[in-house]
């Protein structure tokens, strides 16, 4: 009986880091600049990004650099009074590998824009001048803002 135990508790202690697959990182940016206060932009639209480096797959390149990756914007919300902030948020992005073959990617874009905390902080509350405030809106900068997506790597493939 407890040889039994001993083995389960030992099979389950070294069979737990095992690995079946691999997450490889891929770095996408945008080429235009995008922004929330495009009036067009809502959600459920298509948002284009560009692979910032080449990605390797056993040596070999797998997804190429300038490849567009596309996603859907999961969450707008627009910035408003009260130093609302905008915020936006796209998943589900694909890509299309050297071979032609389209490949999901898995992680989030998520960006929000500014609160002006830095200047409400010295407003009184009882003053509603902070009312009138609008938060920022979100800006996602060509060569500036970069993302980290992953490319889930089966161990078949590898």
């Amino acid at each position: 009986m407890y040889k039994k135990l001993l083995l389960i508790f030992l099979l389950t202690v070294f069979t737990h880091s095992i690995a079946f697959s691999q997450e490889i990182p891929v770095k996408v940016e945008t080429l235009v600049k995008i922004s929330t206060s495009d009036v067009k932009m809502q959600e459920g639209d298509d948002i284009i990004f560009v692979v910032a480096d080449d990605v390797f797959l056993n040596g070999k390149l797998y997804i190429k650099k300038g490849t567009n990756a596309s996603g859907i914007i999961t969450s707008l919300v627009n910035n408003g009074f009260t130093c609302q902030e905008a915020s936006i948020y796209a998943e589900n992005f694909k890509v299309k590998t050297v071979k032609g073959v389209t490949v999901k990617l898995s992680g989030i874009v998520y960006k929000k824009g500014r609160n002006h905390w830095m200047l409400t902080q010295f407003i009184p509350t009882e003053m509603t001048v902070g009312n009138f405030i609008r938060g920022g809106e979100v800006e996602i900068m060509p060569q500036k803002d970069v993302f980290t997506l992953y490319l889930g790597v089966k161990a078949d493939d590898l």
